[in-house]
């Protein structure tokens, strides 16, 4: 058996796939780049980058992963952070200019995803990346979306769109004043390479 980290999880994938995913699980593992967007400050973070690192911006769940991602092999991913966030979020409510940015946003980062894993539509998992998310003493888990398996730019806005709105939900508002959270909430959304395991689990 293989194990590859999977932010605070660990995925496990057998030996039948580490010839197609060799990058992955027996690698050196692609080049990992932080792109600038076309506001100062927004930024499109790339796993391993200093960028993926800091949780003020990206996330506990992306900070955790981007980590991992110094020391070890995982399955490339690019983080929409919090700026992104506060900038486009009135795509939410149906604002067409908002949604044609991100959607211009999404579709360059997923196209530059495609070219590093050889694939011309890989799929991926749009995964919530809250602030304050995965702390030790609050992980969230549960209260906000992720949406595994996803292919294709437009499902990916919808899919980031629904992890965005998640944070607004009664579900994580009454976690967030169960533990005395305050403040607004902001999230950033990480877009990461599916794994097409033949078994997993998640460990804490």
């Amino acid at each position: 058996m293989k194990v590859t980290m999977l932010a605070t999880d660990t995925t496990v994938a057998t030996d039948g796939l580490t010839q197609q995913y060799s990058w992955v699980l027996g690698s050196s593992g692609p080049a990992v780049c932080c792109c600038a967007l076309d506001s100062p400050a927004m930024q499109v973070a790339w796993l391993g980058e200093p960028a993926s690192l800091d949780a003020t911006t990206v996330g506990g769940k992306t900070a955790n992963l981007g980590k991992l991602a110094t020391s070890f092999r995982v399955p490339p991913g690019f983080c929409l952070d919090v700026a992104a966030f506060d900038e486009l979020r009135p795509a939410l409510d149906g604002d067409a200019g908002a949604r044609a940015r991100l959607r211009e946003l999404v579709a360059a980062s997923y196209a530059d995803l495609a070219g590093r894993v050889g694939e011309r539509e890989p799929h991926v998992a749009v995964r919530s990346s809250a602030i304050g998310e995965d702390a030790g003493d609050a992980s969230f888990a549960g209260q906000h979306e992720t949406v595994l398996d996803v292919g294709g730019v437009d499902p990916i806005v919808d899919a980031l769109l629904e992890c965005w709105r998640s944070v607004s939900s009664e579900r994580a508002a009454a976690y967030r004043a169960k533990r005395g959270i305050t403040g607004t909430p902001r999230i950033a959304v990480l877009v990461q390479l599916m794994v097409p395991a033949d078994a997993s689990a998640i460990a804490f």
